[in-house]
């Protein structure tokens, strides 16, 4: 029966153990019998022997059945000041995911109620809150507990690696740690994970994309650090299941596949939209990002009207540098479509002496004066418009489009981000919606330390892309939403990838079969590159929420309030003493009175997300499950 929030009963905790000094005395006992008897022996009648041996016998047995009952208590005791890591390997985590020898497209699985393994916890509940604040109340060295000598021996063994862990040991340790597993449509919801830099947060990452690659999803991994380990454990699990592996990487270009951001759209204001939107948020008015999502609109109907394929490389060239080249294609082959392949045989003197000989005026001129009013074309009209914009304005109105298509365009983007198919080229190029339809795992480093600037672009690219994507697998009739892969979208070090259409992805991408897990260091690192309503937005959309030791006090302070408020033990002892020199000088009195009560406080305490040791993390999670874990780390597969 729980004592909690009952006054009048309370639980020891981590008391004095006194099952280890009965053993032990029982055990000198029957030692000093055993002497006594061995010294006495030949004098004592043949009755007086067995008695002793029967005593003997009685004070081993008591003292094995005390040393019995002091193994929890003794336990219990070292793992508050002992902790170390756990590890895995790729089969036995194969083992736990339940994958069988499913391979390839047998690992796909419609059955929202498969589970995956999380790691070893416990369900945090209001006597671990108990305990917590118990603990918390005791000093530094926890030096109101009397540790035995074997418990002293095995904290000094274990000293080195509880030290390298950090933290404190026994946030752990209160609970009886279970291996825990998650249904899989608790993922659909999405997932934050914050926490300091080092705590564990890449390390869970790798196993939940381990995860996600058993239950047979699609898997696109935004590595910011090109973290090797990460990589090399999708890898080792897509060669191990029979599933292709892609990587996407521009500083190892020669080994990179190329992605096509711009290969999948519905309509032409796609493209345009998916690229002005990397500009600024497309939420809040901005003339300078409506005039470029203009221009690109333009840009990529002129493209599509000559039958060239809308790329970032020709998008910029004609953005830039042959604007003129290409208004004279469009036109060009409106003339050719209403005169036929000769058409400058039949009115090039025309269009020369309407331009004094300058071919692109004279071919606007005749377009407007001869041909708008009875054949008209959308792609010709834009096209006369543009030509007629001041090129001065148009320079200015595109400031922050031009340096974003630099960034975009600059070797070796420029081949890795606008491949061009039928090349004789060894390169293998993907695009998203190819991806998602056939399965496999792709994992893109974009390098954020060396070009932080390129970088951020490049994953608002790719988010914008995935977003585009998305809406056409919502939109869909043809194909039923119960037999798309799910797919897995992981983006660590996310606040460089927050943009409008990320925002849009975790309202909406449940409904595409998109699942999202995005990490960050704290919550002012989301509000920093946005707003701190952004930053709440984000909480919000994410149904799972696990936090590694995070030292910011705000990102505590909301993770905390994932708790419900609990009961909390508080004894109070009040000293009182007085003098009366009026009728006596000798009258004292004095007393002291003592009160256990409870208090309502935070059903985990805030101070504690900044105390937990590397590899330890507190999670919420969709079914409504608050839990204390400890991350596995998954070890390379022996060869």
């Amino acid at each position: 029966m729980s004592t909690i929030g009952n006054a009048h009963a309370r639980t020891s905790l981590y008391r004095t153990c006194y099952e280890w000094n009965a053993a032990l005395g029982w055990l000198v006992a029957a030692f000093i019998m055993t002497g006594m008897l061995s010294h006495s022996w030949s004098g004592l009648s043949q009755d007086a022997r067995w008695i002793y041996i029967a005593l003997v016998g009685y004070c081993l047995i008591a003292s094995a059945r005390n040393f019995w009952q002091a193994y929890p208590v003794l336990k219990a005791l070292s793992r508050m000041f002992v902790t170390g890591m756990l590890f895995i390997t790729p089969t036995e985590l194969r083992l736990r995911n339940m994958v069988g020898k499913k391979r390839g497209d047998k690992l796909i699985t419609y059955d929202e109620d498969q589970e995956i393994m999380l790691g070893y916890g416990f369900e945090w509940g209001p006597e671990h809150t108990n305990m917590a604040y118990q603990i918390n109340n005791m000093d530094t060295r926890r030096s109101q507990i009397v540790m035995p000598l074997p418990v002293r021996w095995y904290v000094q063994q274990h000293l080195p690696e509880t030290r390298k862990m950090g933290g404190l040991p026994w946030i752990y340790n209160i609970g009886k740690a279970e291996l825990q597993y998650i249904r899989a449509d608790n993922w659909y919801g999405h997932t934050l994970i914050t926490g300091n830099v080092g705590t564990g947060k890449t390390t869970l990452i790798r196993m939940l994309s381990c995860g996600a690659i058993h239950l047979g999803n699609v898997v696109i991994a935004v590595d910011p650090k090109n973290d090797k380990d990460w990589r090399d454990a999708m890898k080792a699990e897509c060669d191990a299941l029979g599933l292709p592996f892609y990587s996407f990487h521009p500083s190892h270009a020669s080994t990179s596949v190329a992605i096509d951001p711009l290969r999948n759209f519905n309509r032409d204001t796609e493209i345009a939209s998916r690229i002005s939107g990397v500009v600024s948020d497309p939420s809040k008015a901005d003339p300078f990002r409506d005039f470029s999502w203009y221009a690109l609109y333009r840009t990529t109907i002129f493209c599509r009207y000559v039958g060239e394929r809308p790329t970032l490389v020709r998008l910029k060239k004609y953005l830039i540098t042959q604007r003129a080249a290409l208004f004279d294609k469009v036109l060009s082959r409106y003339m050719m479509l209403q005169f036929g392949a000769d058409w400058w045989n039949q009115i090039g003197e025309e269009v020369l002496k309407l331009g004094e000989n300058d071919r692109l005026t004279g071919l606007v001129l005749f377009y407007e004066t001869q041909m708008m009013h009875r054949h008209p074309e959308e792609a010709c009209d834009e096209a006369c418009a543009a030509f007629r914009h001041p090129y001065e304005h148009y320079q200015k109105m595109t400031t922050s489009l031009l340096p974003l298509m630099s960034n975009l365009t600059a070797a070796p983007l420029d081949e890795l981000l606008s491949p061009e198919y039928g090349l004789d080229s060894d390169r293998q190029i993907i695009d998203l919606k190819s991806l998602m339809d056939t399965g496999g795992v792709l994992h893109i480093a974009i390098d954020s330390l060396s070009d932080a600037q390129t970088a951020q672009k490049l994953v608002q690219l790719i988010v914008a892309d995935a977003a585009g994507i998305a809406g056409s697998r919502y939109n869909n009739e043809d194909q039923d939403p119960a037999t798309m892969r799910r797919v897995s979208l992981y983006f660590d070090e996310s606040h460089a990838a927050l943009c409008e259409q990320l925002l849009s992805l975790l309202a909406q991408g449940r409904a595409a079969k998109l699942e999202m897990t995005i990490a960050t260091q704290t919550i002012p690192d989301l509000a920093s590159k946005a707003s701190e309503a952004v930053a709440d937005r984000v909480i919000g959309l994410c149904n799972n929420w696990i936090t590694t030791r995070v030292s910011d006090p705000i990102t505590q302070a909301k993770m905390a309030a994932n708790f419900s408020k609990v009961d909390v033990e508080q004894r109070t002892v009040m000293h009182s003493q007085r003098t009366d020199t009026v009728d006596n000088i000798d009258k004292f009195s004095g007393g002291i009175s003592e009160n256990l009560g409870t208090v309502e406080k935070e059903g985990f305490p805030p101070n504690l997300l900044g105390d937990l040791p590397k590899l330890q993390c507190v999670a919420r999670f969709a079914d409504g499950r608050k839990m204390m874990l400890k991350i596995p780390v998954v070890l390379r597969e022996a060869a």
